[in-house]
């Protein structure tokens, strides 16, 4: 008898486990270059609520779009730079950052797209500050890590269901 409740409470106690798992408001990630006849090199590595993508467009521009959460989730786009720039110049980041979500969301990325049409409406940036979308909860952040060979430009698009 003792057996049996142990490996009924084992079962359930996992199947919980699985159901906690399980249980996140947004899909599984999913990629968001698809199908675009501008990707020259493509891969995505999804694991549970987690995912990596890269991508390559015509004209050497190379991304990686890290996902991440649940019901509040979160896309990060990186693209490095060869320019070597002070870190503190934040109209020339801001301007680098546009030309880059301009590439990406020509290759049909909607995201991508949202906060290209918010970038171009800066005037100033300050890290850290949310950057206001057209969808009512959504957000975009920038930061540079100008620290190694070439910069990196991060763009975070989030996103609270």
């Amino acid at each position: 008898m003792f057996l049996k409740l142990h490996a009924l409470a084992l079962l359930l106690g996992s199947g919980s486990v699985l159901a906690a798992e399980y249980s996140c408001i947004r899909a599984a990630p999913s990629p968001i270059f698809t199908g675009s006849a501008k990707l020259k090199a493509h891969s995505f590595d999804r694991k549970g609520q987690e995912a990596i993508e890269k991508v390559e467009l015509e004209g050497g521009t190379r991304v990686v779009v890290q996902h991440s959460g649940c019901a509040h989730y979160v896309l990060t786009y990186q693209f490095a730079i060869r320019e070597k720039h002070s870190v503190e110049d934040s109209a020339f980041w801001t301007l680098a950052a546009t030309q880059q979500l301009k590439n990406i969301a020509d290759a049909g990325d909607r995201h991508a797209a949202e906060m290209y049409t918010a970038f171009t409406h800066l005037a100033h940036y300050v890290y850290g500050d949310p950057i206001a979308l057209s969808s009512s909860d959504s957000n975009a952040y920038m930061a540079v890590d100008a620290s190694g060979e070439s910069s990196t430009i991060s763009v975070t698009y989030e996103i609270v269901l």
